[in-house]
């Protein structure tokens, strides 16, 4: 690349940081002061385009300082930083997809996608891609897979997800599946079903879903203790219809109605010995294991405290314990015995990402890719990993009329997921990776994953010019959403507006008023009129000068947190 008259600045792992040469630089990668003292000195220079290439893969079965974490500081300081050009991020990975069928996977490198997605979704004059190389080194390659490499740093928009093997380059691609009605697949009487969340909504869907095919025992886990059966009807009477409990209590008692056993086990699937002890206790207890269901996870509901500025490494800790580290002990638990499957509950947001949504992504990415490792290194069990669309469980028959049903109308139904679980059984030996989406997944990826951001002047819509802001805002909830019906106060997360919603629409509206919309918006004014007025300059509170530099803030935030962390060590000491 500097052959090609290109300046390149090097930066490697270290204890501290330092400036080794001119353009030689290193840093610890778990110190997110390094990071802002890095681009706070390369930035320096204006540039039509900043490009940066990410090449530190995860080393370990979690994600490390190296992979994931790395990413996320360098998201923090992008924002941080108030740069106003355009950064070209490009994270290269060792491989964590089987396409050839002989790679060595890393599936805790697949933990950069949700870097990957989530900061170009949150962040304005970032783009980023993703290019994943066979080997297990990143940093060794032959010549002719250096020259794919650069061929794609260099391009002006490289491909967002590519993969290469050899001197091949893969793209990634999405097929419609046709599935065979599932009323004739039975269940074995005797077999034993295992839901490790299955307390949860779709753990309990899928347990419907096997009563109704004749399954005979079902085992389901929760994180929380339940009230014991001898209490149900009592508390039935106690507490109102809408209870969660009670709703579930019901769900269960359905169950029995349709011939299942069901029994409850209280266990934290990222606790290895309390693990081992529920299995050993089931098979025991119930006899051989036929399938297990991993629906275990935590639900991100607050997206705005979730978003790369705000998220905390503990924030991400607590995300991968239940779906990555209670994943890996499953393994370990079930290898060596004859189970037929194991079905794991992902998430859509592994292909669209999300505001607020990293750690969550990065987390199912992780399950999407150790699931094809498990069936690529044995055969005795069956892995399957359904990337799963929005639910909605708050009715068990669709209902319209205010703008909210209209919305949660267009998420999964218990009822829809229930056939289509059934249906996955009959694919489960044909296929390791569904996505369950519930429109067009193509439109979907071209909004909000593969859309190029034009915010030159004059690229709005010549057909919208005439509209004003809260006209513009409730026509583009329409086209992203289908709410015709959005009233002006109505707040647009009761409404069931999704992050991912908000990335396409708040890219559309900024190049209509040909100005940047910063993210946090959409939360801070979370109506159509509230952000009409904001955007117009009519709120008061309206913080109209967001893009300023703000080194000189972060120096002092620095200097403050620096005084805080000695502060500590005198209290520690003292």
């Amino acid at each position: 690349m500097t052959a090609k008259g290109n300046r390149v600045c090097t930066v490697k792992m270290g204890a501290g940081f330092g400036r080794i040469h001119r353009d030689q630089y290193e840093i610890d990668p778990d110190n997110a002061e390094h990071y802002l003292q890095l681009f706070r000195q390369v930035f320096q220079t204006a540039q039509p385009v900043w490009k940066i290439v990410h090449m530190w893969s995860s080393r370990e079965y979690m994600p490390d300082s190296g992979g994931f974490y790395s990413l996320l500081h360098m998201g923090k300081s992008f924002g941080m930083i108030g740069i106003h050009q355009q950064i070209q991020l490009t994270v290269v990975t060792s491989a964590f997809q089987s396409i050839m069928g002989n790679e060595v996977l890393t599936p805790s490198n697949a933990a950069a996608t949700g870097a990957v997605h989530v900061i170009q979704q949150e962040l304005q004059n970032v783009r980023t891609a993703l290019i994943e190389m066979a080997g297990e080194d990143t940093g060794k390659y032959d010549q002719a897979a250096l020259e794919l490499l650069l061929e794609e740093f260099i391009k002006p928009g490289p491909e967002r997800f590519l993969a290469v093997r050899g001197r091949r380059k893969w793209v990634r691609a999405f097929e419609p599946m046709q599935m065979d009605h599932p009323a004739d697949l039975k269940q074995k009487r005797d077999g034993v079903h295992v839901i490790l969340g299955g307390l949860g909504g779709i753990g309990l869907t899928a347990a419907q879903a096997l009563a109704e095919q004749g399954a005979g025992t079902l085992i389901l886990t929760g994180r929380t203790s339940f009230p014991p059966e001898a209490e149900w009807q009592e508390r039935l009477a106690l507490y109102p219809g809408n209870d969660i409990i009670n709703q579930k209590i019901r769900k269960i008692i359905e169950l029995q109605e349709l011939g299942a056993q069901v029994f409850l086990y209280q266990v934290q699937v990222s606790d290895e010995k309390r693990m081992n002890g529920l299995f050993t206790s089931i098979e025991h207890t119930h006899g051989k294991i036929q399938g297990v269901i991993y629906s275990a996870g935590t639900v991100v509901s607050d997206f705005f405290h979730n978003s790369i500025s705000g998220i905390t490494r503990e924030m991400c800790e607590a995300e991968f314990e239940a779906k990555i580290r209670g994943l890996i002990i499953l393994e370990r638990i079930i290898r060596g015995k004859e189970i037929e499957y194991c079905m794991v509950n992902s998430s859509i947001s592994t292909i669209l990402g999300g505001i607020g949504l990293a750690a969550y992504t990065a987390a199912n990415q992780f399950m999407d890719s150790f699931v094809q490792m498990m069936n690529q290194q044995q055969n005795r069990t069956r892995w399957m990993a359904v990337d799963w669309d929005a639910w909605n469980f708050s009715a068990s028959d669709k209902a319209g009329g205010t703008a909210a049903n209209e919305r949660l109308d267009q998420f999964i139904h218990p009822a829809e997921g229930g056939a289509v679980i059934k249906a996955l059984f009959q694919v489960m030996n044909k296929t390791e990776h569904i996505v369950v989406s519930t429109t067009e997944l193509e439109p979907r990826l071209a909004l909000w994953v593969n859309q190029s951001r034009n915010n030159e002047p004059g690229s709005q819509r010549e057909s919208h010019k005439e509209l004003s802001i809260e006209q513009l805002l409730q026509e583009r909830i329409r086209e992203a959403t289908g709410l015709s019906g959005m009233g002006a106060d109505e707040n647009f997360f009761d409404a069931g507006i999704t992050s991912i919603d908000i990335v396409g629409m708040n890219d559309s509206i900024q190049q209509h008023i040909n100005r940047p919309i910063l993210i946090s918006s959409w939360y801070e004014y979370p109506t159509i009129r509230k952000l009409a007025g904001y955007l117009q300059g009519e709120e008061k509170e309206a913080r109209s000068t967001q893009a300023f530099d703000r080194t000189e803030i972060v120096n002092k935030g620095m200097d403050k947190l620096k005084m805080l962390r000695n502060k500590g060590r005198e209290l520690q000491n003292g």
